[in-house]
C-alpha cells in the first residue's frame, strides 16, 4: 500500500509506503480513522506530521484522512516505529458545537436537519472564523418522514449529525479532490444490494465469500425506562417509555438531563416564550422516549471477513454505506455495511473486515452515548 501525503492545504508532500502494518477503516455513519506503524527514519517523520492529509495512492478522488497522533517507541533491540493515526475529515465537525438550542417543537426529516446543521456550524455560519473547508453536496429530498428535533446549546455538532444519520437510515462521505484542494461532504441513502435486488451481493461461508464471522446480540446498554429531568426544580421529573409499569428484573431504569427544556426559553431571534407545566412534562416525556430509542436499545451486528475473489470484490461489487445480505447457518441480516476496514500486513497482503449493523447503535457508540446520561 502506497499513501499520498498533503499538507493542510492540499499541497502534494510525498509517498509513504515503506509500512509494517496499516489499517484503513472507512464507515458510512462515523468518522472513519487509520493505523499506520512503519520504521522511524527522517522521512517518515517529516511525513508523518500531525496535522498532514493522506489518501491511497490509487485514489484521483477518494477519502482523505488526517493525521491526529502519532508514538515513536524503542523495542527491545533497539528498532524504533512509529504508530500514527489519522481520521476521516467527517471529524472535523467535532471541531464545532451547536450555539443554537432547537426546541422540541421543531419537525423536520432527518436529511433536513442534518444539512441545518452543516450549514450553519460549518460550511455557511454565521461567524466567518468559525467556517471550515468543507463544501456540502445537497441532494433532492430523500422523502423522510419528520422527527422532533431537540438539541441543546454547545453540544458536538458531529455527534448531532451522527445521530441524525442513524435516525435516516444515512451515509455520509467527504471526498477529496486533491487537485482542485477541495473537500465534498454528501450525504446519501444506501445502495440496495440486498438478495432481491437487481446486483445482489450476498456475503456467506456457503458461497465462499465470508470467514471468520462474528454475531453479536447485547442488552448491555438496554434500558426501558427514562426518568426524565428538565431544567427547572419545581416540576418533578417525568417518568417516560412505553411501558412505565414494567417491574421486577425487567425494569431497566435510567436518567436523562434535559435541562434546556424550561418553562421559558427563547429561540434563535432572541424571542422569549412561555410553556405551561403540562406542556413541559410533554416535552420531557417525548426527550425520554426519543432518548431510550436511540441509545438503549437491544443491538444486533454482523462482522467478518469479506472473502475477495473474481466474483465479489471490495470497491467494485460491494462498498461501506451499501445493503447487503449476509448468511450464516440459519440467520438472515439484510443490512447496511457500516465499516469496511482494510488490514495490510507484511508482503502487502490486505485483509478486508466488515461491520454490518443496521438499525442499532455500535457498542462504542452505546459507550459514547452512555457517557451523557445522568
Amino acid at each position: 500500500m502506497v499513501l499520498k501525503v498533503y499538507d493542510k492545504q492540499m499541497t502534494p508532500l510525498g509517498l509513504a509506503e515503506d509500512f509494517t502494518s496499516v489499517r484503513w477503516a472507512r464507515r458510512a455513519r462515523e468518522p472513519s480513522e487509520c493505523e499506520i506503524v512503519l520504521p522511524v527514519s527522517s522521512l517518515a517523520v517529516d511525513l508523518m506530521e500531525i496535522g498532514n492529509i493522506v489518501m491511497k495512492l490509487e485514489d484521483e478522488t477518494g477519502e482523505a484522512m488526517q493525521i491526529e497522533s502519532r508514538v515513536i517507541q524503542m523495542d527491545e533491540d533497539g528498532r524504533e516505529t512509529m504508530t500514527v493515526k489519522a481520521y476521516g475529515l467527517m471529524r472535523w465537525l467535532s471541531r464545532r458545537v451547536n450555539l443554537t438550542a432547537y426546541d422540541e417543537s421543531t419537525d423536520m426529516t432527518p436529511q433536513q436537519i442534518a444539512y441545518m446543521l452543516i450549514k450553519a456550524n460549518a460550511t455557511n455560519p454565521r461567524a466567518a472564523k468559525r467556517k471550515l473547508p468543507l463544501l456540502l453536496n445537497e441532494r433532492a429530498s430523500f422523502g423522510q418522514d419528520t422527527v422532533t428535533f431537540s438539541a441543546s446549546e454547545y453540544q458536538d455538532i458531529c455527534d448531532l449529525v451522527t445521530d441524525q444519520l442513524t435516525e435516516g437510515e444515512m451515509n455520509l462521505f467527504v471526498t477529496t479532490d486533491p487537485v482542485a484542494g477541495t473537500h465534498t461532504l454528501d450525504i446519501r441513502m444506501a445502495e440496495d444490494k440486498t438478495a432481491e435486488s437487481a446486483a445482489p451481493v450476498l456475503i456467506s461461508i456457503d458461497f465462499g465469500t465470508l470467514a471468520t464471522p462474528q454475531i453479536t446480540d447485547s442488552q448491555e446498554p438496554y434500558k426501558n425506562v427514562a426518568y426524565v429531568q428538565g431544567g427547572d426544580d419545581d416540576v418533578a421529573a417525568v417518568e417516560s417509555g412505553a411501558d412505565i409499569t414494567v417491574s421486577g428484573q425487567d425494569r431497566f431504569e435510567m436518567g436523562v438531563s434535559a435541562s434546556d427544556i424550561t418553562k421559558t426559553w427563547t429561540d434563535s431571534d432572541g424571542n422569549e416564550h412561555t410553556r405551561s407545566v403540562s406542556k413541559v412534562q410533554t416535552l420531557l416525556n417525548k426527550r425520554g422516549r426519543r432518548e431510550l430509542a436511540r441509545a438503549c436499545s437491544e443491538m444486533r451486528s454482523f462482522e467478518g471477513e469479506v472473502v475477495q475473489s473474481e466474483g465479489l470484490k471490495y470497491g467494485r461489487d460491494y462498498d461501506v454505506g451499501d445493503r447487503v445480505t449476509c448468511l450464516y447457518g440459519q440467520l438472515r441480516m439484510d443490512a447496511t455495511i457500516t465499516e469496511i476496514s482494510e488490514d495490510y500486513g507484511e508482503g502487502g497482503v490486505c485483509r478486508v473486515h466488515a461491520v454490518l449493523s443496521d438499525g442499532t447503535y455500535s457498542l462504542r457508540r452505546a459507550v459514547q452515548l452512555a457517557a451523557k446520561r445522568i
